[in-house]
Order: structure tokens, then sequence, then C-alpha cells
């Protein structure tokens, strides 16, 4: 093998895990924002104050473990 196959595998493995990232990235915000509707709906049936501000805290909160240390 040559160096430039190598270059070539690497930079595909590279495209591939870019991919597989935004489409797992997008997957996690989309069942934010599903969520966000749940907890607003829920809150709101509750009459909990700020239910909307609420909502969005609650379910967005959902993303720190996978972002966070």
């Amino acid at each position: 093998m040559d160096s430039t196959s190598h270059s070539v595998s690497f930079r595909s493995l590279v495209r591939e895990i870019g991919e597989i990232l935004t489409h797992y990235i997008g997957g996690q915000i989309r069942i934010c924002l599903i969520l966000s509707v749940l907890y607003a709906v829920g809150f709101a049936l509750c009459g909990v104050p700020l239910w909307p501000l609420a909502a969005l805290l609650v379910a967005f909160s959902h993303l720190i473990p996978m972002f966070g240390p």
C-alpha cells in the first residue's frame, strides 16, 4: 500500500464519522424538541407557572450528558 491509499481511506473514515455524528446529534435535537412538547403539555395541564420555559429547560437538559465532561 502506498501513502495515497492510506490518505484516501483516512479521509473516507473521517467523512463517515462526520456523517454519523451529524445524524446522531440531529436525532438527539429532534428528541429534545419532542420532549419539550410533551413536557409543555404536561406542565400546562398541571398548571405549572412559566410552563413553556420549564419545558424547554427540562427538555434541553437531556443534551448535557452527551456534551458534558
